[in-house]
């Protein structure tokens, strides 16, 4: 059952994967370097209101929900984190606008779309609480082929610009609310209604004290993938953010697996009271990530130049060197997927946290005196050495706590036997999917 959600979710984000990459080909053939670049800006600053926004709840109620299945709580922990995402989102567009003016006059698309993403997030973290694998899968997939759509037939009308790109954006997240909304009010008729009253004071105190501890982690790790941006604009130019961010798009699609698992291991171990079993199982799916990151990475980086060149265009043919000094960081970090899931299940989100600080230790300094020197190619080298520090730091605190030896780790012909069953199972689905 494990293996078939993951399956499941590989499926589906395997999916995401291929209409991400076509949004991607016609944002660089259409808007080229440098519209890419304002895109990845744009959206760097609005991931930075939906993280603001997850101090206040945020995943954390994956580990809340279950335990407090009262109806007044799950009102109470909506309205809360719905009226905070207006709130952060309002006070980070206007940031934009007044204090970051690399792209001010896309303060209202940042503001618009910020929204509907924090809104979103939530929906879609009260599915996950309830392991409702499928329904997550099922929209996680529809919001990005509708931006893919929109956009195409933006492009198709003549309405070529960042702007379109953004409102595109935005109507696909709308369309994906109205499912989500559904969804969640179905989650309403299996909870207490008659239980000890919650005070709204009480459900806040709950949602800040451990959403501000798991967010911060998160919130640290986003500036450890995006903070790059902001100083290769500074040093290179919005284009060489369009390149570079291109390649991090492409590294993040080789952690397609590791998210699936880390999808279904979050719910699984936070709904879990067998400690052993969570030990267990975050062994083997951390060798499973690490092992199919690693092929996945290496066919990438196998590519000649000229193809990147062909497929996303002249300005894009960099790529290649890009991914090639993010590699170790990139393969390493499917395994720290796996074990920062299993720290956030078990409720001890500050030990991400830790990581991710410690990571920033890196990123900082490395993109200021690498950058300047090298470009882009400072920014790979920096995020790959943080990923690295962040896992090894991560592996040791979980060998020390679990007690168990490194040898958990080693990679054994029952894995390898795991990750042949995953992709003839993956090929089998994929075949009865297409079959006319």
């Amino acid at each position: 059952m494990m293996f078939k959600k993951i399956l499941g979710t590989f499926f589906t984000k395997g999916f995401v994967t291929v209409i991400s990459f076509g949004t991607i080909l016609l944002t660089t053939h259409n808007l080229g370097s440098v519209g890419r670049g304002d895109i990845s800006i744009i959206s760097t600053v609005v991931g930075l209101m939906g993280l603001v926004n997850g101090f206040v709840g945020g995943t954390a109620l994956v580990y809340l929900m279950p335990r407090n299945k009262n109806r007044r709580f799950y009102i109470q922990a909506i309205l809360f984190s719905v009226l905070w995402a207006f709130i952060v989102c309002l006070f980070g567009a206007l940031l934009y606008r007044y204090g970051y003016q690399m792209q001010s006059e896309y303060w209202k698309h940042a503001l618009y779309l910020g929204v509907l993403t924090c809104i979103y997030s939530i929906l879609l973290i009260m599915i996950l609480s309830h392991e409702d694998i499928s329904k997550y899968n099922l929209i996680g997939v529809l919001q990005p082929t509708l931006n893919f759509i929109f956009f195409t037939l933006a492009i198709l009308v003549g309405y070529v610009t960042v702007g379109t790109y953004i409102y595109c954006l935005c109507f696909s997240y709308l369309c994906t609310l109205m499912i989500a909304i559904v969804t969640v009010r179905g989650y309403f008729t299996g909870l207490q209604t008659k239980a000890e009253a919650i005070l709204p004071f009480q459900t806040l105190r709950k949602m800040v004290s451990l959403g501000f501890i798991a967010q911060m982690g998160n919130f640290i790790q986003y500036f450890n993938y995006r903070f790059s941006f902001f100083i290769i604009n500074i040093y290179v130019g919005t284009a060489g953010v369009g390149i570079y961010s291109v390649g991090i798009s492409l590294s993040e699609a080789a952690w397609m697996l590791a998210q699936s698992i880390a999808v279904v291991q979050y719910s699984t171990i936070a709904n879990c009271r067998d400690e052993k079993y969570a030990i267990s199982l975050t062994g083997r799916l951390a060798k499973l990530s690490f092992m199919i990151t690693f092929f996945i990475i290496l066919g990438l980086v196998l590519l000649p130049e000229s193809v990147f060149g062909f497929i996303f265009g002249e300005e894009f043919a960099q790529i290649r060197t890009v991914l090639l000094y993010l590699s170790p960081g990139i393969v390493i970090w499917g395994l720290g997927i796996v074990l920062s899931n299993y720290f956030a299940g078990q409720g001890q989100y500050y030990i991400n946290t830790l990581a991710s600080f410690i990571g920033l230790t890196v990123t900082i300094p490395g993109c200021f005196l690498l950058i300047p020197r090298l470009g882009y190619i400072g920014a790979a080298i920096t995020a790959s050495l943080s990923y690295v520090i962040i896992v090894i730091f991560q592996l040791v605190v979980f060998l020390q706590k679990t007690k168990i030896g490194l040898r958990a780790f080693k990679i054994t012909r029952e894995d390898w036997d795991v990750i042949k069953s995953l992709i003839n199972d993956y090929w089998r689905r994929l075949f009865i999917h297409n079959r006319p």
